[in-house]
């Protein structure tokens, strides 16, 4: 049962790796979380399944067609709520205030066209292989493949090109990058699309193999987010055990316990972490006093 459950955790935590890396992208920027990515990650999915239901059109075609909707439906968000407090220099505070109540209105707006069920796109007997004496289907193994290509893509996309280069160059002095004549907002455009994107590419995986609600996204978001947190956006190799090791400490312990506690034992690592890293701190001897 084990070894079943720590090949699911390797496929989380590479999903976990695949949304922090595009997590980090609007983070650079607005150096805050934007839970409208949470939005994202479900409406992917729910895009995907409707798509799906169309007589003759294959999932991967309804998958591909979601992705495009998302990035536009994010981009068309952006310019209508967070362009503006970008203009305004708001604080991170009101940003992330502002994105949560996005969050929180969009849900609701999703659970009024597809209700709280949980919908699954084109559902039904799909290919098992046998490893290691379980079972995996092949949906699951092309999950794994899209999460890996797309971390190495997303990951050297922001290290190797001159786009990564601009947002984090962006994300340092953002006057400054002006001033050097980069277009702040085509590339904040340009960054919204790829986070929304990879946000609805992975709801529609999840979709496919588990079924989408309307609070999907938000779960896996924030598990994100604690990885992007830990794991830091300096290099590659600290995210990458951020990640498989959350994925595999969450799926192990459904061994023990019941997945209810998986939200807690997420941000117990996060705390954890925190004060770890409060710990190392070397505070002046007048703080201390």
């Amino acid at each position: 049962m084990y070894s079943y459950l720590a090949f699911l955790g390797i496929i989380d935590g590479f999903q976990l790796l695949f949304l922090s890396i595009a997590l980090s992208v609007l983070f650079r920027i607005e150096k805050t979380l934007n839970f409208g990515l949470a939005v994202a990650f479900t409406l992917g999915g729910y895009i995907a399944y409707e798509f799906s239901l169309l007589p003759g059109l294959p999932v991967w075609a309804a998958i591909t067609i979601a992705v495009p909707i998302v990035a536009l439906l994010g981009i068309l968000l952006d310019f209508v709520t967070f362009w503006p407090l970008y203009k305004k220099n708001a604080s991170v505070l009101v940003v992330m205030t502002t994105s949560l109540g996005v969050y929180f209105a969009s849900s609701g707006i999703l659970q009024l066209f597809w209700g709280t069920e949980v919908l699954v796109i084109q559902p039904g007997p799909s290919m098992t292989f046998q490893l290691a004496g379980f079972n995996i289907t092949h949906i699951q193994l092309q999950n794994l493949a899209i999460y890996i290509m797309g971390s190495l893509l997303l990951y050297s996309a922001m290290v190797l090109t001159n786009f990564g280069r601009r947002i984090r160059a962006m994300g340092e002095n953002t006057m400054l990058a002006s001033a050097l004549g980069f277009n702040v907002r085509k590339i904040r455009i340009a960054s919204v699309a790829l986070a929304y994107g990879t946000m609805g590419i992975a709801g529609a995986l999840i979709g496919r193999e588990y079924g989408v609600s309307a609070n999907t996204g938000l779960s896996v978001f924030l598990s994100a987010a604690v990885v992007m947190i830990v794991g830091g956006l300096v290099s590659f190799w600290p995210i990458f055990i951020a990640a498989i090791g959350l994925g595999l400490v969450k799926n192990l312990s459904l061994g023990m316990i019941s997945d209810q506690w998986q939200p807690t034992i997420t941000f117990a690592i996060l705390v954890s972490y925190i004060l770890y890293s409060l710990s190392k701190i070397r505070y002046p001897d007048i703080v201390k006093r």
